[in-house]
């Protein structure tokens, strides 16, 4: 597994906002482009937002992919002689204007059945081509984030396992049964997934003892979260052209998600809130320790976000 060592400086009380962008799947007919460059421009305008990328970042449906037909491929696409190259062309022109606020780029099972094809690494290219080699994961991998807080130079650690993920069922409880387990199986703070496109998260927390190195250490809370990112496909394609009779081999397809009858799910993940307080206990109640989460779910806008609007 690879670790990518991130360094970070916020003020006290201050706050990084954590977006985990994940199965974008660009390329295929129904990716909602439109709601990603919005999502884009809110992180490109937050000096504290940061960004994960979780795989499957483009949908690279081959010529010779049992799946292939020339409705499976966005428009334009389908003039493209190299499916490969007009993808990484493609993320590069996404991801260009927020690639200094990525912490970690996964793989998922599209870019790695690719690679079997055609023996690259789709993954690695893309990281190149953005200059984000130093964060590439692989299809699984850590991000050590070490945050610098406040003017006493309290240093807090932050450590964020990224994999593209799992099928943990299609029912909504079936992700708090799989979440739980996650948090069993590594020390990560923050534990990002994605692949079955249902966006979900959750904030658990959990006791622990300050490091006694500065004294006899006391019990604090630890928050831990788990984060589905979801997908960036509609899912469905509305209203259409009726079939011309004269041009059979342009009548579109059915998508992937409508023949396996998958309910719809909203566009994109929730973000995560990590507000970084050195913590104290007051004689008025007890305060967390640490790294305070929230999570933002439904509507991503400014607003939600706490961030200023004009």
């Amino acid at each position: 597994m690879r670790i990518v060592r991130i360094a970070e400086r916020v003020p006290h009380q201050g706050v990084i906002r954590l977006h985990h962008l994940t199965d974008l799947h660009a390329g295929a007919p129904d990716f909602a482009e439109a709601e990603f460059l919005e999502r884009r421009a809110l992180i490109e305008a937050d000096p504290w937002a940061r960004w994960t990328m979780g795989g499957d970042g483009g949908d690279l449906i081959r010529h010779s992919d049992p799946r292939y037909e020339l409705t499976s491929l966005h428009p334009r696409y389908r003039q493209a002689t190299d499916i490969r190259y007009t993808t990484r062309e493609h993320l590069v022109e996404l991801f260009q204007p927020i690639k200094d606020k990525c912490w970690g780029w996964a793989d998922g099972n599209h870019e790695r059945q690719l690679d079997k094809f055609y023996g690259g690494k789709f993954g690695v290219e893309v990281c190149c081509d953005l200059g984000l080699e130093s964060r590439y994961l692989g299809y699984r991998g850590f991000a050590a984030v070490s945050v610098t807080v406040g003017q006493r130079d309290a240093h807090m650690g932050l450590l964020i396992d990224l994999q593209h993920g799992w099928q943990a069922g299609r029912l909504k409880g079936a992700f708090l049964v799989q979440a739980e387990r996650e948090l069993g199986m590594t020390d990560a703070d923050v534990v990002l997934r994605g692949h079955n496109h249902q966006p979900a998260g959750r904030v658990f927390a959990t006791l622990g003892v300050t490091h006694p190195g500065r004294g006899p250490g006391r019990v604090v809370k630890r928050m831990r979260t788990v984060i589905n990112g979801g997908s960036w496909r509609a899912g469905y394609r509305d209203d259409l052209a009726p079939v011309d009779p004269s041009r059979l081999g342009e009548v579109e397809g059915d998508l992937w998600s409508e023949t396996k009858g998958y309910r719809l799910e909203p566009i994109g993940g929730p973000v995560l809130i990590l507000r970084f307080d050195q913590g104290y206990t007051s004689r008025r109640g007890y305060r967390p320790c640490g790294v305070e989460h929230t999570l933002v779910e439904g509507r991503i806008d400014a607003q939600n976000l706490g961030l200023k609007t004009t």
